[in-house]
């Protein structure tokens, strides 16, 4: 079997998710170091529609010049490893009197959901590896 075999599109997505919720969570912890800062506007990770745009189009079929007189695709489809998460301003949220946008309830609970997802991916990860290694060993 090729290496390329191996580690399919699922591999790639669970370590871009886990890189992607690792990069969330450096945001989220930006947002809480800063709560009492005056005028601190709070960020956030934005990546989910992203992969599952990026993830759409895979799906896709592929376009194809049928024709001469058809115009070129001017751009190549983007995959996983190049997908990154847009740092984003989160202006949907009530400033405080010192304008700061920090609310520690709704952090908390983005922490607590990131954490969520990435131990999920990091489980689903170690699992798939468990049965590489399981079909390595001959099912010993």
């Amino acid at each position: 079997m090729p290496a390329r075999g191996l580690f399919d599109i699922r591999f790639t997505l669970l370590e871009k998710v886990m890189d992607l919720s690792s990069f969330r969570h450096d945001a989220i912890a930006s947002n809480l170091s800063n709560a009492n800062t005056p005028g601190y506007i709070a960020k956030d990770v934005a990546f989910e529609q992203k992969l599952r745009a990026i993830l759409d189009e895979r799906d896709s079929p592929p376009l194809a010049l049928t024709d001469p007189s058809h115009l070129p695709v001017p751009f190549a489809p983007a995959t996983l490893e190049h997908a990154d998460g847009d740092t984003r301003p989160i202006l949907d949220l009530a400033a405080g009197n010192d304008l700061n946008t920090v609310d520690i309830d709704r952090e908390t609970s983005e922490l607590a959901k990131n954490q969520v997802l990435y131990l999920a991916n990091g489980d689903m990860l170690r699992r798939k590896f468990a049965y590489l290694r399981y079909s390595i060993q001959e099912g010993r």
